[in-house]
Parts: structure tokens; sequence; C-alpha cells
């Protein structure tokens, strides 16, 4: 399946209005952290000689245009515009962010949601050869990784992306040569570390996945099974399978762990590094020249805002790398039986039903019947006629195929040459009408975890 087909079944098209109002807030949000770093650079200009108010031609213009008395009163205002500056920065940084975790925590109860009911709306044959467990990994730990590792690292990235082109973009217009250079040093020691690290963060990936179904696995069958568990004395060796996987899964989160504290420790010491370098270039030169500090100031503080920022660039990608395999798992689980039929066959309405009210007798007829899963064994050559009010009990061995009989008149294997009527009409054309007048009590009683009226409505 091809990512762009894999996207059409994750987002809706409101997802993406809304995904491009979001694009249009982190643009917002990092032009305003663009213009509050934009203001400390006049700002420790002028806090270390306030007589540099006229060489700027934007500051002296707005000196002339409040007509403030004295270059005190001016430092004053200005101070808390910068400060006003970053609190409403700050408030839309963290308004952006909620906005970004409701659509993550939002878009996973909607994709468990459609998963969901996309399973359980599968023909019975396909829970016959499927493994629960998978099904289950995939609802909890595939969706969770979808949306937490994956589309809130997608926004991360995005966001952390625009602020840093803006800063980026400001350093290059404050000291061209040493931005770009430093830039370029930068961009190629974390093209390197991505590149070094890809192949290895695959491959965790794929370990984390296996081994997490697998931990799944385990305990849903070792606890599906206490009786039997139990009797036999293998408690051991459940035990004993869980405890690989997880330390396998352990193995691979830890080295994932490892790998994406690496290009922090590297970026802080190459930011550090050129600091100090263009600090001995200007000792070197002479010592600091008039505006030299003010530089430095606004050098420091865009280090610690861009190099942050792209440790969590790296992180995200490396993220998104993780995680990948749960797009394809997921996107595969909403593509099951969206064109079959006879997945929807839950969703009938009501009404129907009272048509295959059974008044006479039910008729079954049945030629030949194998299982998807197993064609050689299943039945052949079945004429039953149950009248109404009459009580009939199928009598035979185990494996005689009593049970595929009456999966057969319920309903679940509608693919069989045959046919199986109710006065006159055949149940697969109305398969949701016949359930609902059916009273089934199965070979192994199910019982939900809740109350006794829950319960109820649930049957």
């Amino acid at each position: 399946m091809s990512l762009q087909m894999m996207l059409r079944f994750l987002f809706t098209r409101k997802d993406r209005v809304i995904l491009l109002f979001l694009t249009l807030l982190m643009v917002l949000s990092g032009l305003l952290e663009v213009f509050g770093l934009g203001m400390l650079f006049p700002y420790v200009q002028i806090l270390q000689d306030p007589t540099r108010i006229s060489d700027s031609r934007y500051i002296s213009a707005v000196y002339e245009w409040f007509g403030f008395a004295s270059h005190r009163s001016f430092l004053i205002a200005m101070s808390m515009a910068l400060l006003v500056t970053f609190l409403v920065k700050g408030v839309v940084t963290l308004w952006v962010a909620n906005f970004q975790l409701r659509f993550v925590n939002a878009k996973l109860a909607d994709l468990g949601s459609t998963l969901l009911s996309r399973y359980l709306h599968q023909p019975y044959a396909f829970f016959l050869s499927t493994n629960t467990s998978a099904l289950i990994g995939n609802l909890t730990t595939s969706i969770t990784q979808l949306c937490q590792g994956v589309i809130q690292s997608a926004l991360l990235l995005a966001s952390e992306a625009t602020v840093t082109a803006g800063v980026v973009a400001f350093l290059i217009y404050l000291k061209p040569v040493f931005s770009l250079s430093a830039i370029l040093f930068l961009a190629g020691l974390s093209v390197l570390f991505r590149r070094l690290i890809r192949v290895r963060v695959g491959r965790y990936a794929q370990a984390n996945e296996h081994h997490w179904k697998a931990m799944l696995r385990c305990v849903n069958e070792g606890l599906s099974s206490a009786k039997e568990v139990q009797v036999l004395g293998c408690q051991r060796y459940f035990v004993d399978a869980y405890s690989v996987e997880a330390k396998s899964f352990g193995w691979a989160n830890r080295h994932n762990g490892v790998l994406a504290q690496l290009p922090r420790v590297a970026l802080e010491a190459a930011a550090v590094a050129g600091i100090v370098i263009f600090g001995l270039f200007a000792i070197l030169a002479g010592g600091f020249g008039k505006g030299v500090f003010a530089v430095l100031a606004a050098f420091a503080i865009a280090t610690i805002r861009i190099v942050p920022s792209t440790n969590r660039m790296l992180q995200a990608w490396n993220g998104i790398s993780f995680y990948r395999p749960s797009i394809e798992i997921i996107a595969a689980g909403l593509s099951e039986g969206i064109n079959d039929g006879a997945s929807q066959v839950g969703e009938q309405t009501a009404p129907n039903a009272l048509g295959l009210r059974l008044r006479e007798e039910l008729t079954v007829s049945i030629k030949s019947f194998g299982y998807p899963t197993n064609p050689h064994f299943g039945l052949v050559d079945i004429d039953l006629t149950i009248r109404r009010g009459q009580t009939v009990g199928l009598i035979g061995p185990s494996g005689s195929g009593k049970t595929t009989l009456v999966d057969l008149i319920l309903g679940l294997f509608p693919e069989f040459d045959g046919s199986i009527t109710v006065d006159g009409h055949d149940i697969r054309e109305n398969l949701a009408g016949w359930r609902q007048q059916i009273g089934y009590i199965p070979q192994n009683i199910y019982l939900r975890d809740d109350t006794i009226e829950i319960g109820r409505a649930h049957v």
C-alpha cells in the first residue's frame, strides 16, 4: 500500500483541514519567536549604550513617534514591551501545544473506534485465521504508537522546524558569514548523525513491534487458559516465554534511547564550540567592539533556542522512523473489509428482522462446506428440517461437525454450497434479521466484567 493511500485511510477531509490550520498556527508561533529574539539584539545594544537609539532607523522612529523625554523612559518602555512579547509568545505556544495534543488524542480515540468496528464487522472466518493477541496489540499499542509516536512527532517536527528556520534567518541577517558557517556545520553534523543511526533505528523499531506483540500474546494465552495451565503445571513455560520477549523488548528500547540522546550531546558541544570560537576571534581582533557584545549575546540566546529545537527535531524524526511500522499496521486494519458487503452485516437495520421470523420450518440443505483455513475438514450432504416447536439434539463424537453445523445455521459461514432457509427464505439474504430471532448459549460462556444491568444490555 502506497504512503498516499495509507494517509487517505488515516486522515479524513476534516482532519486535513485541521492540520492546515495547525500549520498556520505554527507559522504564527514561529514569527513570534523570531520577533522576540529580534527585539533582544537592539535591546542589549541600547542597554549597553543608550546613545545608539539614533543608529537604528526603526527604533529612532518609534522613539520620536511616542515622544519619549529621555533614554531612560524609552528603555523602561522597551523592557516592558519585551516582557509582554515573550508573555504573549508563551501563551500562544502553550495554546498551540494544547491544540496539537487535543487533535492527537482525539485522533487516537477516533482511529481506535473505527479499527475496532472494522474488526468486529469482519466475517467469523477472519478470527479463525488471525491471532487475537495481534488484534489487541493493534488496538492498544500500535494505535498509541501511530498517534503519539508518529503523528505527534510529525507535528513537533514541523513546529520546531518553523521556529528554527525563523531564528536561523535572523542570525544570517545579523552576521551572514559566521551564521552560515555555523549553520552549515550543525546541519552537516545533524545529517551525519541521521545517516549513521537510521539503519539501526529501523532495526530496533521492527524488534520493538515484534517483541511487544509477542509479550501480549504470552500474557493473553497464559491468562486465557488459566485452568489448563494449573492442571498441566506449565506456568513456568509462559513465564519464561514472556521473560524472553520482555528482555528483547527492553534491549531494543534501551538502544533506541541511547541513540536518541547522542545527537543532543554532540550538538550542544558543537554549539558551545562555535560561541567560544567567535569569542576568540573577537579577542584576537583586539577586543570586543561596540556591537560585538550584543551580537555575542544574541548568538548565545539563539543557540540556547536552536540546539534544543534541533535535538527535538532529530528525536521526532527518530520517533517517526521507530514507530513507522504502526502506520502500515493501522492503515491495513482500516482497509480490512471496506468493500466487503459481508463484513457490514451487523449494520443492517432491525425492521428487516421481521421478514425472517420462524413460522413453520427451518430447512438445512448443505451439499458441501469446508473451513477457509482448512478446506479438507467440513460437512458433506447434510439435509435437515426442523419444524416450529420441535426440540432437536445433535449427537455425535468429538469432531463430527456438530458445532460446525450450528455455526452454519447461525450464519457465521455464509460461503457454502447449499442453502439454509426459514419458511423458504435464505438466511444469507438477511443475516442480521435472522440472528435477532436466535437465542444462543455457547459452549464457552462469556461474561463481561461489569454489572448485571450492563451485561443484559450487551446481550
